[in-house]
């Protein structure tokens, strides 16, 4: 798999994330929107430029890709009715929205579907993360070394086997409960 679409969509979305600071045109007005549509370019294009071995940080980007999207998607689910006195909207606490007519309720409610789902995908995401970080795996050399080959991931965490069967054996034949092809018993 090709990382070049993913570091186009990154590209632009540090673009888009640093507009506020060497744009001379863009207005303080629209600040926020630039941030935001940079934060959801630049999670997705991180998401599709990582390789499937790095597992954790693929789905930290992808959780913060989902729950910006769903912060979107709640923002226009959460529309003013109607417009301020001036005629313009305030969508997500950025004021100046031009519309030519009220959101219909359908709308509406495809936005708000979107927005459960996608902050809940982000939420699951994060708890994903969070207990694999900190559960069955807590320490952080285990944490560093996702994504290296199971071989050298299992020499740190090597057991011994105990073999079961092979010759008419038990495993825990040193407890002297002999062996089962009569049984168990020692006669």
């Amino acid at each position: 798999m090709s990382a070049i679409p993913g570091l186009v969509a990154f590209f632009v979305g540090v673009a888009l994330l640093c507009a506020p600071w060497w744009s001379s045109t863009l207005p303080a007005s629209d600040y926020a929107l630039v941030i935001v549509l940079g934060t959801v370019f630049a999670a997705i294009g991180v998401f599709a430029a990582l390789p499937e071995s790095w597992q954790r940080l693929r789905a930290l980007s992808f959780a913060l890709f989902m729950g910006t999207f769903g912060l979107v998607c709640a923002a226009l689910a959460l529309t003013p009715l109607h417009p301020a006195a001036d005629g313009t909207l305030t969508i997500g606490g950025i004021p100046g929205f031009a519309s030519s007519a009220p959101m219909p309720w359908w709308a509406r409610i495809v936005a708000g579907f979107f927005a459960i789902v996608c902050l809940g995908a982000a939420a699951l995401g994060l708890w994903g993360v969070v207990r694999d970080f900190f559960g069955r795996r807590n320490s952080v050399h285990t944490f560093l070394l996702v994504g290296v080959p199971e071989r050298l991931r299992d020499f740190k965490a090597r057991r011994p086997v105990r073999r079961i069967g092979g010759g008419g054996h038990r495993s825990d034949d040193r407890h002297g409960k002999g062996n089962e092809q009569n049984g168990g018993n020692d006669s």
